[in-house]
C-alpha cells in the first residue's frame, strides 16, 4: 500500500497483541516480545510492523478477524481486499428472518447440543450484548489498519460471524460462536471458506448468501467447506488447519532499493 506510513509495494506486517483488555473491560494485555518486534521492523521494506488488539480473544490470531484476500479479474491478481468478520451484520441477517415471522430457521441446523433457534440467539440479551462490543472493538482494528496504511472503507468486505465469551476467572476472551468465515484458506482463484451453518431459507444459508453478496467484488469462487467438528469446536477454523504451498514473489524482498549495476 500506499499510505500514511509510506510506500510499501511489498505489503506490511500486521501482527496480533495489545493492552486495551477483555471486551467485558477486564485488564488483560499480552504483547510480542520486544526483540521479535525489533527484528522484524529491521527489515524495513514491510516495516515498522503495525500490532492490532488480540488479547481479548481465545487463541489470539489476527485471523480470527480478518484475512487479506486478492480481488481476481480476467484471469490475473489486480489488487487486494480484506475480509473481516462483522458480528453486525451476522445479527442483521438473524433479525431480517424474525422481522419475517421465521425465528424458529434453525442455526447449527442438526448438531447435538449446539443447534439453536434463530429467536434463541436473539433473545440471549447477554450474548447479544456482548458482540455489540465485540463489533466495537472490530470496527477500532479497522481504524488502526485505515490510519496506517489509508486503505478506503470499500477495501474492507464484512462476513457474518458472531462471538461468545469464554471465561478463565473473571477474564472474558471471544471466540468465534459460529464458523468464523474470515478464517479462509486462498488457493489461487479460489477461498474455502469456513460453512457458517446459518439459517437455511428457501434452501439458502442466509449467512452463506451474505457472505456471497460482501464477498461478489472480489471476483473469487468461493468454496464452503464443513469444519465443524473437524476444527470449530476445537476454537479452530479452516485456515488454523490448514496451509497452502506457494510460488515466492518473483523480485525478493531484501533487494527492494538497491540500485542494480
Amino acid at each position: 500500500h500506499n499510505g500514511p506510513d509510506g510506500d510499501f509495494p511489498m505489503g506490511r506486517m500486521i501482527y496480533g497483541g495489545g493492552t486495551e483488555g477483555s471486551i467485558n473491560g477486564v485488564s488483560n494485555a499480552d504483547t510480542m516480545e520486544p526483540s521479535q518486534v525489533n527484528w522484524m521492523d529491521a527489515q524495513e521494506v514491510q516495516g515498522p510492523a503495525l500490532e492490532i488488539s488480540s488479547e481479548w480473544l481465545v487463541v489470539g490470531h489476527i485471523d480470527e478477524v480478518f484475512q487479506v484476500v486478492p480481488v481476481w479479474e480476467s484471469g490475473a491478481i489486480t489488487g487486494n481486499k480484506i475480509v473481516i468478520a462483522s458480528p453486525q451484520m451476522a445479527a442483521d441477517v438473524l433479525e431480517a428472518l424474525s422481522a419475517e415471522g421465521k425465528g424458529d430457521l434453525k442455526v447449527f441446523a442438526g448438531r447435538q447440543n449446539y443447534e439453536k433457534s434463530v429467536s434463541g440467539v436473539l433473545a440471549d440479551e447477554e450474548l447479544m450484548s456482548y458482540n455489540i462490543r465485540v463489533q466495537a472493538r472490530i470496527d477500532s482494528i479497522q481504524t488502526v489498519i485505515q490510519n496506517a496504511t489509508g486503505l478506503p472503507d470499500e477495501d474492507f468486505l464484512p462476513v457474518p460471524v458472531l462471538f461468545e465469551a469464554d471465561y478463565y476467572g473473571s477474564l472474558d476472551m471471544a471466540i468465534a460462536l459460529n464458523p468464523g468465515i474470515q478464517n479462509l484458506v486462498t488457493a489461487k482463484n479460489t477461498l474455502f471458506i469456513p460453512d457458517p451453518e446459518g439459517p437455511v431459507d428457501g434452501g439458502l444459508d442466509q449467512w452463506q448468501e451474505a457472505t456471497r453478496r460482501s464477498l461478489e467484488a472480489t471476483g473469487l469462487t468461493l468454496e464452503f467447506v464443513d469444519v465443524f467438528w473437524g476444527y470449530h469446536v476445537q476454537y479452530g477454523e479452516a485456515h488454523c488447519g490448514t496451509a497452502v504451498e506457494r510460488s515466492p514473489m518473483a523480485q525478493s524482498w531484501w533487494t527492494k532499493g538497491e540500485v542494480t549495476p
